[in-house]
């Protein structure tokens, strides 16, 4: 009978207690302390390294959390609104910046913080679930000190380490509440779960899945009555979690403001940054064990694995709980079922076809596994060596007898176990935290976090002049933190949530490198214009290859000759030695055009797209003067600049050209593939040249073409068809016409905010002359520039 009860309350017949110690055993709570002060003070120590905290994403949600209490902050059309994301990290913030007086002061803070608070999670959880002392102070340090999770610190994953706080509050309250229902544990189960949907929403995703599968593997395995499900208490908790969503999603739409869903992003991040790339964080933030090579897998490789490895933890579990429920406890049941699903989530995400940034599964994996393996190394040992908490029930002879051996006895055992926990954490420290925080404040900081950035934004934040700002990526965020204005970046798209986020990226990159263009929404013909030559471009042809920009080739215009006779025309001449070309974008077509005199003839060149598809038409026709004759035309395709930084140029790697049949290919990264890709462009001339010839130099290439008239009195017309198969752009519609000064305009752009190296100073040449924005800042390592 006294089995039985057991069983209704929820505990196995020898698990431990459903109740926790009440007081921590002391040499326990000095180690869980130290082990605190020791995470934090890496932590801080690092961070110490630059001015401003690193990473991009803290300056986003700093900036964001002003809106929470009452500060002034970026303009919704750069940002959207304050309460885009989910509420609870925001207020606090926001709060620590009203205490700090300081968004970089909130930074390093709020780093702190947050990981003390993570640590005593993970000691409450390890109290719920481990019962050596020794055991639980690893769980402990296994949790804090592991690369992977510490590494989120430094690219600023705010809201994921806030609900992993709370998602190990609710494992352990849901432990506790299968061993022994009861009404309080049910609220505070719902209580936590609501406020991880409230912290973050993949997490919150994660842990119903796994709360749900904890409840069905105790119930199918008999050590929780089905009944249970319709307890007071967790009817109340699931009340909690039901009415934090009606009130938060009806909050949003009495606002109008859109949802944020972490599992959509820009639809390339599936291919971008999807299943294959699981693992790539682990190259420079590894869990457990140093640094090693990079694990760029297949998707379907790295399906196969992570299902192996779900399926296979969630039938070992199930099969040894039922074998010998007397030793797989709830705390084996519910580190399964966390396992199984942290492994098997990205893969149903990948049969599912969700579009999502896949390495930020990474950083759940750690925590369970770690936790699946000791309470399975517990279920393992003679039953002796589990020491039981306080308030344990008596316990039943042992199923495994002790041996013989002295150091499996309880006392030898406790010195052996706590010398390799200490030395497991230390080298863990050593090799892994230390290297990896080392690496990760440099590798997320470096110059767009020190002193020197720091006092550019100072002046823009003290400029009186209103505007927005265009810069480069990795500091658009701390600008916005730092100043309050809005500010605009070329990406990366594939990480986006919002449409309007996404075109905004794509044509503030064009911005960076052309005046004009016209587009498909597949391929991009941008013009500079003719007030400078540093980006010399008529047009430059980029496809959009997944929402991503790629220059491939352009239309050298200081390479168009004319070959003419008659009156004063005597041989070869450049095609615009006459008035200054004239460029119209777009034309009445919706094409674009360029207009280029000398004595001798007019040349007309119209770049022209049809919509859906991925051919571009540069179109020419060279009309003789009166009394000339037109006898041929010299152009050249060539690659986009190359030291101009802004644009992202990939190599050329192969450029060949036989009767008029071009193909072009260029090597690039896109994403975060690991391995560039090779985008391939294919063309064709019509009719054939009369001489062509191609040079690839250190991954530029060149591509000549000689054309010869057959009817020297009439004018001269040729096209080129240039196809990129690969260009797609599924996330969003751009406007067929790219208006710089339109875009500037709109989004109030002011300002621009560039690095001052020598692979931007085309770009800024350009910007100045083009658009009259003039230098009002600048120091070794930034430039400031205003606009009219």
């Amino acid at each position: 009978m006294r089995g039985v009860a057991r069983l209704v309350e929820g505990t196995a017949p020898s698990e431990p207690s459903p109740h926790l110690p009440r007081w921590p055993d002391p040499l326990e709570t000095a180690a869980v302390l130290t082990l605190l002060v020791v995470a934090v003070g890496v932590l801080e120590y690092y961070y110490a390294f630059f001015p401003v905290p690193p990473g991009v994403d803290p300056g986003d949600w700093i900036q964001r959390s002003y809106g929470w209490v009452g500060l002034a902050h970026p303009p919704a059309y750069a940002v959207g609104s304050p309460f885009l994301y989910p509420p609870l990290l925001f207020p606090i913030l926001g709060a620590l910046r009203l205490a700090t007086g300081s968004p970089l002061q909130t930074g390093f803070a709020f780093g702190g913080l947050v990981l003390g608070a993570y640590g005593l999670s993970l000691w409450y959880l390890a109290r719920a679930t481990i019962a050596r002392t020794e055991f639980r102070v690893a769980l402990v340090g296994l949790g804090l000190l592991n690369g992977t999770v510490i590494s989120m610190l430094f690219w600023g994953g705010y809201p994921n380490f806030l609900a992993f706080c709370l998602f190990d509050l609710a494992i352990a309250t849901l432990v506790l509440y299968l061993r022994r229902p009861g009404t309080w544990r049910g609220v505070a189960l719902g209580g936590f779960v609501a406020l991880t949907y409230l912290a973050h929403t993949l997490t919150f995703d994660l842990l119903v899945a796994t709360v749900v599968l904890a409840f069905v593997g105790s119930i199918a395995l008999r050590r929780l009555p089905w009944r249970s499900v319709l307890a007071r208490g967790l009817l109340a908790g699931l009340a909690i979690v039901i009415v934090t969503d009606a009130v938060y999603s009806e909050a949003l739409n009495a606002l109008g403001i859109p949802r944020i869903n972490y599992l959509y992003a820009d639809p390339p991040a599936f291919t971008l940054s999807g299943l294959g790339t699981v693992f790539v964080p682990l190259t420079k933030s590894p869990a457990f064990f140093p640094m090693g090579p990079e694990l760029d897998l297949s998707a379907r490789a790295a399906a196969a694995i992570l299902g192996v490895a779900g399926v296979g933890v969630l039938l070992f579990v199930a099969w040894a709980a039922a074998r010998r429920p007397d030793r797989w406890g709830t705390p084996s049941l519910v580190a399964g079922a966390w396992s199984g699903v942290v492994l098997l989530a990205p893969v149903g995400g990948y049969f599912a076809h969700v579009a999502t940034d896949y390495t930020r599964f990474v950083y759940f994996l750690p925590l369970p596994l770690s936790l699946l393996a000791i309470t399975s190394l517990e279920a393992l040992l003679p039953r002796a060596l589990v020491a039981m908490p306080a308030a344990a029930d008596p316990t039943p002879t042992p199923a495994v007898p002790l041996s013989r051996f002295r150091l499996l006895r309880p006392a030898p055992f406790r010195l052996l176990a706590v010398g390799i926990v200490v030395l497991g954490l230390a080298a863990l420290l050593v090799n892994v935290t230390i290297p990896t925080v080392a690496l990760a404040e440099h590798g997320d900081a470096g110059s767009t976090h020190d002193a020197s950035f720091l006092a550019a934004a100072s002046y823009l934040s003290t400029n009186p002049t209103g505007g927005s700002v265009l810069t480069v990526e990795g500091t658009a965020r701390w600008i916005e933190a730092l100043t309050d204005r809005g500010a605009f970046d070329p990406g990366p798209t594939w990480l986006l949530y919002e449409n309007w986020q996404i075109a905004d990226a794509q044509e503030a990159y064009f911005a960076m490198n052309s005046a004009s263009g016209v587009t498909n929404n597949l391929l991009v013909a941008s013009y500079s214009g003719y007030a400078t030559t540093s980006v010399s471009q008529a047009p430059m042809v980029s496809a959009l290859v997944l929402g991503v920009p790629v220059p491939m080739l352009r239309v050298l215009p200081a390479s168009e000759m004319v070959d003419a006779t008659g009156g004063t025309c005597t041989g070869w001449s450049p095609a615009s030695s006459g008035a200054p070309p004239t460029l119209e974008v777009p034309t009445p077509s919706g094409a674009g055009q360029v207009r280029e005199t000398n004595a001798c003839a007019t040349t007309v060149q119209t770049t022209t797209l049809a919509i859906g598809s991925p051919t571009l038409w540069v179109n020419y026709t060279v009309t003789p003067s009166a009394g000339a004759s037109v006898l041929g035309f010299n152009l050249t395709l060539a690659s986009p600049p190359t030291r101009v930084a802004a644009l992202h140029i990939g190599s050329v790697t192969s450029l060949t050209s036989s009767a008029g049949k071009i193909g072009w290919d260029v090597s690039t990264h896109l994403g975060a593939l690991p391995s560039n890709a090779t985008v391939d462009l294919t063309g064709a001339t019509s009719p054939a040249p009369r001489s062509e010839s191609t040079n690839v130099t250190n991954g530029s290439g060149t591509l000549a073409y000689g054309f010869a008239n057959p009817n020297p009195v009439a004018p001269l017309s040729f096209s080129i068809a240039l196809t990129v198969p690969s260009a797609s752009n599924p996330a969003v519609v751009l406007p067929s016409v790219l208006d710089t000064s339109g875009f500037l305009e709109a989004l109030s752009i002011r300002f621009l905010f560039l690095p001052a190296t020598v692979a931007y100073t085309q770009t800024v040449d350009f910007l100045a002359t083009t658009f009259h924005f003039v230098t009002v800042y600048s120091n070794t390592e930034w430039i400031v520039l205003q606009g009219p």
